[in-house]
């Protein structure tokens, strides 16, 4: 190659570069670092009400700006998406909205209805799931799916038409960092980044430490893909579809109980164990002196 050609191909390459960043400049889709600062910044909800279900919203309109800037971006549910789009909702209330996101006022999400129902609910914790079916006319009886001395960590109880699922889990602090509480789903929009995509929810405490994610299947199913807590002392992962108890090393995977049981999985020391009813599986680890 001549240098001729040499400098023919620097200047292709040239006019190549800056035709791709011309187009990434002017494209509709909005890079993945500016919605996760967006994200961040209006605490993971629509800032008017704060639905964890939302849409990228362009105060200023794309069609005008044609660019991304973090701060001419915000969240906004469907409803109130569309009533921006169609000017029921004046861009002086997103704007505001945008200054003051609801769920910053909260320090949590607002409250999401799971719509599960019938009666059965499968659990699964990687590969390990709990199959819970409530007989025909049964009423009575909750199933405490996994426990740690006797405090719920998801427990699945009867309600009068389906079954109501409640979990919580807490970080190395002991903080609650999200819940379900009889169908309801809350998180806390302390995290450094949270996305509900579709039925997966991820909570990330930074970049490439994931807390938590689950994948939410209704009306029949919840599965915690993977992650890392804790409750009392003890820490519980799920990793590669293992549930593990990081304290005695105790490991379930590619298995499942069926059934309706007041007990699946105990956790803890059985000295602090209230209920007399034993677990389909127990996992022992003494109290410290």
């Amino acid at each position: 190659m001549n240098w001729r050609q040499r400098c023919a191909g620097r200047d292709l390459f040239r006019q190549s570069k800056h035709l791709m960043v011309n187009i990434f400049q002017t494209e509709r889709n909005i890079p993945d670092p500016i919605k996760r600062i967006v994200r961040q910044r209006c605490h993971f909800g629509c800032v008017i009400c704060g639905l964890p279900l939302y849409q990228y919203d362009h105060m200023a309109p794309w069609s005008e700006v044609r660019e991304h800037k973090a701060e001419n971006i915000t969240l906004l549910c469907l409803q109130h998406h569309g009533e921006k789009t169609n000017k029921l909702l004046p861009l002086g209330a997103v704007i505001k909205a945008n200054r003051n996101p609801f769920n910053l006022i909260r320090d949590t999400s607002r409250p999401y209805a799971l719509h599960f129902s019938g009666e059965d609910l499968n659990v699964s914790l990687g590969t390990f799931t709990l199959e819970c079916h409530r007989p025909r006319g049964c009423f009575s009886d909750n199933f405490i799916a996994l426990c740690v001395d006797d405090d719920p960590i998801i427990e699945i109880k009867s309600g009068e038409e389906s079954l109501l699922l409640s979990l919580c889990l807490r970080d190395a602090g002991n903080s609650e960092v999200i819940s379900i509480k009889d169908n309801e789903l809350i998180f806390s929009t302390g995290k450094w980044d949270i996305t509900l995509t579709g039925t997966v929810l991820v909570i990330r405490n930074a970049h490439r430490d994931v807390f938590v994610e689950i994948k939410i299947a209704a009306p029949h199913s919840i599965e915690v893909i993977r992650g890392s807590f804790h409750l009392h002392g003890i820490q519980m992962e799920i990793k590669n579809g293992i549930f593990k108890v990081v304290n005695s090393g105790a490991q379930l995977s590619n298995g499942c109980l069926r059934g309706f049981f007041n007990y699946g999985i105990y956790v803890g020391d059985p000295q602090n164990k209230r209920n007399l009813t034993p677990a389909i599986i127990a996992i022992s680890i003494p109290a410290k002196a």
